[in-house]
């Protein structure tokens, strides 16, 4: 699992490069407009729903392997086999992790307004974070 917490050790890295771009472009979230901060804020929340899925999605991924390490057990000790079939039967991950996260990622706005400079910057650092993420998910 080493790789996996690598990979999501991109997310701190990402959000750091925003903020000195903000900050070197003399931009403070106080100063966006509202429609960059929706976005931002669209954005942010979709990133965390997705993230709650893969962290859900994980807990059932661990509570399965237990089940399964002990349902193996009882077969190989040979104790009750109708206990061990029970559980092996209930492990069931379908439904944890949402298969349609894509569509918390996709790159474009429902408002499309014409934009320019700082908040250009601000929108174009949305979208990279987005598909950052979305490649890391």
């Amino acid at each position: 699992m080493s790789w996996f917490q690598r990979c999501f050790g991109l997310f701190p890295i990402i959000n750091k490069v925003f903020v000195k771009l903000l900050v070197d472009i003399d931009y403070p979230m106080s100063k966006w407009n509202v429609d960059s901060i929706e976005v931002y804020l669209k954005y942010t929340m979709s990133l965390l729903e997705v993230l709650n899925s893969i962290s859900s999605s994980l807990y059932h991924l661990g509570h399965a392997r237990v089940s399964l390490a002990h349902g193996l057990n009882l077969v190989e000790k040979k104790k009750s086999l109708s206990l061990a079939i029970k559980h092996l039967k209930g492990i069931q991950l379908a439904g944890c992790f949402s298969t349609n996260f894509g569509k918390y990622f996709q790159t474009h706005d429902d408002k499309a307004k014409i934009v320019s400079g700082k908040e250009l910057i601000v929108r174009e650092g949305v979208r990279e974070m987005k598909s950052i993420e979305f490649w890391v998910c």
